[in-house]
């Protein structure tokens, strides 16, 4: 899977993003690191909610980004236990991430448990042009993950 998201996002990438948290949130942007254009620092602090956002941009305040992978922490392995996973049940709040990277770029890639609700991941798209690919991570035939494509990077897309 994670050659799958890198050729997806080969085409469309310049930027490194560099997520630091303690739990471990990543914006990932690295593959091919010595050809990104610019560096990118978004600090969350969990304390606080409202302090999800980008501090530092070695270019400009409000970069221009082609596309962001989101893999935030689900949570713990307390994640596995529940039948449906809600974004709402993360911290930060997931759709909150999503919202805060819907502001740099529509074309958004989101890593989630196998059991994330769809529905909260197609309400997600009308913020993004109303479409969503969903794709399954299996492993020895047994979904591990799923990857919410978002914006371009949704197979159809077209806009």
């Amino acid at each position: 899977m994670r050659k799958k998201v890198a050729d997806d996002f080969k085409q469309v990438q310049k930027a490194e993003v560099d997520a630091e948290v303690d739990d471990g949130f990543e914006i990932i942007g690295k593959k091919g690191a010595g050809k990104n254009e610019r560096t990118i620092l978004v600090e969350i602090d969990t304390d606080d909610e409202d302090d999800f956002g980008i501090v530092v941009d070695n270019c400009h305040y409000m970069p221009i980004i082609d596309a962001v992978l989101l893999s935030p922490p689900w949570g713990g392995p307390s994640y596995l236990k529940s039948k449906l996973f809600s974004l709402k049940n993360m911290d930060p709040k997931g759709d909150k991430i999503f919202r805060t990277t819907r502001k740099l770029t529509h074309n958004i890639a989101y890593y989630l448990p196998r059991q994330t609700d769809v529905k909260e991941l197609v309400k997600l798209s009308k913020d993004t042009g109303g479409m969503v690919e969903i794709e399954q991570a299996e492993v020895n035939r047994k979904v591990k993950a799923i990857t919410a494509y978002y914006g371009e990077l949704a197979c159809d897309a077209s806009w």
